[in-house]
């Protein structure tokens, strides 16, 4: 039986809802973030905690309005208020091989792009952070009967600052 695993979910965001770009857009901010699996109500036997991938999430701005991205590709929108960073994904259909499945991602976070400013924890080996926050993938749609509407996926995203 297929399982639906979060960052296939990421990626599946990146590739459906945006168009490559070759360079980075030098107008954007860039953090090399960790995702980690947390919890998971859409499987009882699915043992997605401790799952872990890496990106680099790339923030445009217009004025307290968002755009991020993975390589170029355009995943969700947002707004930012200080260093308090609140974001959602549109709904993402995905054919699978137990039936069409939709689900929408929703993310906040704490950032800052270098420096001191924000009140953002260290990682667990004391190293500071530049991005602290959490990701939760929620179906709202399936026709796989292995996988319940209204379940959720959650990741702990957390990352530097990449200076261009």
């Amino acid at each position: 039986m297929a399982r639906l695993f979060p960052i296939a979910l990421l990626a599946a965001a990146a590739a459906l809802t945006g168009c490559a770009e070759d360079e980075l857009d030098p107008d954007a901010f860039y953090w090399d973030v960790d995702l980690l699996a947390t919890f998971s109500t859409c499987h009882s036997d699915d043992n997605v905690v401790g799952y872990e991938d890496a990106f680099t999430y790339g923030l445009s701005f217009d004025g307290s309005a968002t755009t991020l991205r993975i390589d170029g590709n355009t995943f969700s929108s947002g707004v930012i208020t200080g260093c308090e960073l609140e974001y959602e994904s549109g709904i993402v259909g995905q054919e699978r091989q137990g039936g069409f499945v939709q689900w929408n991602l929703i993310g906040d976070a704490i950032i800052r792009t270098g420096g001191d400013g924000c009140d953002i924890p260290n990682d667990d080996d004391g190293n500071a952070l530049d991005w602290y926050g959490t990701e939760t993938f929620v179906i709202t749609y399936s026709e796989d009967t292995s996988l319940e509407a209204g379940c959720e996926y959650e990741m702990q995203v957390q990352g530097v600052y990449v200076e261009l």
